[in-house]
């Protein structure tokens, strides 16, 4: 890690972070923009009102605190709250509250008003199995109702604004083990049987990166498919299979991973 002033930053405890290039390109760009941006990161900060660093953070930096605090948000960034104008940051490591989104290890805070764990949320969509929606998490867990967000989150916010994106995380994975089994089930019986090969088309939507496309190969695959081919570009995908293959259930199983199929094309060949 570099130690000049130019590339690196310390922490109230003396620990040195390396300045992003994202921030040091908005500091050359726009210096009143850099202000609002997290060194470490480049990312924006949300901006904190002092009472509620001051909640958070150790009583003997309480000297260090003034107005003009953000809260750094970024899942894989160090810092916690900085203060551009004053040269004043915090890392985890000088924080008392663990805040969730950073944490890669339990427990991870969500609500701090009501006492909600990420691993609460979790266990009630996968291992319950008794919750398939936002609304049903929020009602067996109370996460995202409380009243104190400004003092007990670090962030000074409402978890709600983050709690959409962990609930769908783990409802998502409950659906993908939903259709492990079946897709076990057609797999074995794709292997007992033989007959002539078709070639199927479907449409596929929801997929939004590489790794979905890959993600769809893989579900089409394990359902029996050959010669598979999955296009992000044209959200669609092709296969060939042996005619015990059920296409509508290949689509099945592919929306039950969290993506829609249509089947569009059935060619018989031989």
């Amino acid at each position: 890690m570099s130690t000049s002033a130019e590339h690196a930053f310390r922490t109230v405890t003396g620990k040195g972070l390396k300045v992003s290039d994202d921030y040091t390109s908005a500091a050359l760009s726009s210096p009143d923009r850099a202000a609002s941006l997290c060194k470490a990161c480049g990312n924006p900060g949300l901006r904190v009102l002092q009472v509620t660093v001051q909640t958070h953070v150790r009583a003997e930096h309480w000297n260090l605190l003034s107005d003009g605090f953000r809260f750094c948000s970024t899942p894989g960034c160090d810092v916690i709250y900085f203060n551009n104008n004053t040269n004043t940051y915090f890392n985890r490591g000088e924080v008392k509250t663990r805040f969730g989104l950073k944490e890669k290890e339990d427990p991870r805070p969500i609500c701090y008003c009501l006492g909600v764990l990420e691993e609460h949320i979790r266990y009630e969509a996968l291992k319950k199995g008794c919750c398939d929606s936002l609304e049903d998490i929020v009602q067996y867990t109370k996460a995202g109702t409380g009243k104190w967000c400004l003092t007990t989150n670090p962030s000074g916010k409402c978890c709600r604004d983050y709690l959409p994106a962990i609930v769908e995380k783990y409802l998502s994975m409950k659906e993908a083990r939903k259709a492990v089994p079946k897709l076990q089930a057609v797999k074995e019986k794709l292997n007992q049987v033989e007959g002539p090969v078709k070639r199927v088309s479907l449409k596929v939507g929801g997929m939004s990166c590489e790794s979905c496309a890959i993600h769809v190969r893989s579900i089409i695959e394990k359902m029996g498919g050959k010669e598979v081919n999955v296009s992000l570009r044209d959200g669609s995908a092709e296969l060939a299979a042996s005619a015990d293959v059920q296409p509508d259930e290949v689509a099945k199983a592919i929306e039950e991973s969290g993506y829609k199929a249509i089947v569009t094309k059935i060619e018989r060949e031989g």
